[in-house]
């Protein structure tokens, strides 16, 4: 949600996300298979709104970041359940351009997909769309705007291009275990929980990591 890493390494490639969220916000439903729009994801869950910030099924993945907000908007949608919509449709791009996001705060969503060997960006800035296609051979690191000050987004970033270390899920993990969300000012802020899908030409496995709880979890992706 807060952190997204992409590595690719030969032919395998890892997807990690920080989820750091409100100390006074439930914890997520560890993740598991459901049936959504007649096709199988496996994803945490946002026990409030039922979405989730990552979700993957065998050919393809995705998660959500949160941008600055610009206005606030009373009956806000869930980022999270368009989400889980958009990994089940035939054609995600042409459901992201048709979206009423009216009532929908800004967010930055990367897809990946495998059969297509395709990677991503569609951004909703709150006032218009726009969709980045990336290369899918390059390492990424995406954070969200709404917590994260520019000058460390930058930093980070700058840090992250120069690790060459970043080509093996231990040494990934460790990046974003350094990489929690600590601030002075605002303690009301943690990360929850590290998710990792790992894969070459299909999505294997997922990593969960309940840093609250100190839990590691592996999940097969479903069929």
């Amino acid at each position: 949600m807060c952190v997204v890493s992409y590595i690719k390494n030969q032919d395998k490639f890892y997807f990690t996300s920080n989820r750091d969220i409100p100390k006074n916000r439930k914890i997520a439903i560890h993740p598991k298979s459901y049936r959504v729009n007649n096709r199988a994801l496996i994803f945490p869950k946002d026990p409030d709104a039922g979405g989730s910030w990552i979700a993957a099924n065998e050919l393809s993945l995705g998660c959500i970041l949160n941008l600055k907000n610009k206005k606030e908007i009373k009956h806000n949608s869930s980022r999270g359940i368009f989400l889980i919509n958009c990994l089940t449709q035939k054609k995600p791009k042409e459901y992201f351009n048709n979206f009423d996001f009216t009532s929908t705060y800004p967010f930055m969503m990367i897809l990946l997909n495998l059969y297509e060997k395709t990677l991503e960006s569609f951004i909703w800035d709150g006032c218009k769309k726009n969709i980045n296609i990336l290369n899918v051979e390059k390492n990424y690191l995406w954070m969200s705007s709404s917590i994260y000050e520019e000058k460390e987004i930058n930093q980070k970033k700058y840090v992250f291009v120069k690790n060459n270390n970043l080509d093996n899920e231990k040494d990934i993990l460790k990046f974003h275990m350094e990489n929690q969300f600590n601030c002075s000012k605002n303690n009301q802020i943690n990360t929850a929980s590290i998710t990792q899908i790992s894969g070459t030409i299909n999505l294997k496995e997922i990593k969960y990591y309940d840093i609250l709880n100190n839990n590691i979890e592996s999940f097969v992706l479903p069929k």
